[in-house]
């Protein structure tokens, strides 16, 4: 009985003693957590900086990196405005492009337009020109053997028109037939279209020099020759009375008759006499 009394009671004072132990252990471990933290808060508090200790270029260098800051973020809203908003400005400028394109195109099709216009008009004036013209050579192309020419030249008659008989060339020292007149004028003379007509042709003859042939109507024509400074051409129309040319230096075949004026009228090709025709 007083041995389980004994035991009992020391078995009270073990777990005593335990319980003491543990509260000094937790006691120590809490004592330095605490003291963990209180230098960890001196160390983070020892780490901050008063700006106002700093000195002045290490404040300023932080200003301007705020600065830089703000103006990139600016800038990469400008970049950001430009790529989403800046469209509209390039839309502006595309739709003026394109209204330019379209006002020169307009612009250009209504040149063209005028262009063909006045060519047409320009047809359309050579096309009554060339009526006109053929009308009036129709109408003056018609040469009937009771027309009447008005002299080309006025001046003596040196050689008649013979094609009966031979008659005297003083230059050749001959007697021939001559199929044309021979009126005297001085070099340098107008000479006038005897009637209406076109020029057929303009050649060089060694006998008549410079000559004309001019179509008359109706297998009518009329030979001028010793001519010089011809004012027509080819195809041009001449009217009565117009200036064809003037008076040259003879040729050798007239040189002792003196300057003159070859005068010579065709039916069909065969001379005709050409008194019959001058009032």
């Amino acid at each position: 009985m007083m041995r389980r009394k004994f035991s009992d009671k020391l078995k009270s004072k073990v777990t005593i003693v335990g319980a003491v132990a543990f509260m000094a252990v937790a006691a120590a471990v809490v004592g330095v957590n605490i003291l963990s933290s209180n230098t960890t808060k001196d160390n983070n508090k020892s780490n901050l900086v008063d700006l106002n200790e700093l000195p002045d270029n290490v404040v300023q260098t932080q200003e301007e990196s705020k600065v830089n800051t703000s103006a990139a973020d600016n800038i990469q809203a400008d970049n950001y405005s430009s790529k989403y908003f800046g469209m509209d400005n390039v839309m502006d400028a595309t739709n003026e492009v394109k209204e330019e394109q379209e006002t020169h195109q307009t612009d250009q099709a209504a040149t063209n337009d005028a262009a063909t216009q006045e060519k047409a008009e320009e047809t359309n004036d050579d096309e009554v020109a060339q009526t006109t013209t053929k009308s009036t050579s129709t109408k003056a192309l018609n040469f009937q053997a009771e027309s009447k020419m008005s002299w080309p030249l006025a001046g003596n008659v040196l050689i008649n028109y013979s094609m009966d008989s031979t008659v005297y060339f003083a230059t050749l020292n001959q007697y021939k037939y001559n199929s044309a007149l021979i009126i005297q004028g001085e070099v340098n003379s107008k000479v006038a279209s005897a009637a209406d007509g076109i020029v057929e042709e303009i050649f060089t003859d060694e006998e008549t020099g410079i000559s004309m042939k001019v179509d008359l109507g109706n297998g009518y024509k009329a030979i001028y020759g010793q001519l010089k400074e011809i004012t027509v051409k080819q195809g041009d129309t001449v009217s009565k009375g117009s200036i064809i040319g003037y008076v040259s230096e003879p040729s050798k075949y007239y040189s002792i008759e003196g300057s003159n004026l070859y005068f010579k009228v065709t039916k069909d090709d065969s001379p005709v006499n050409p008194l019959n025709f001058l009032e």
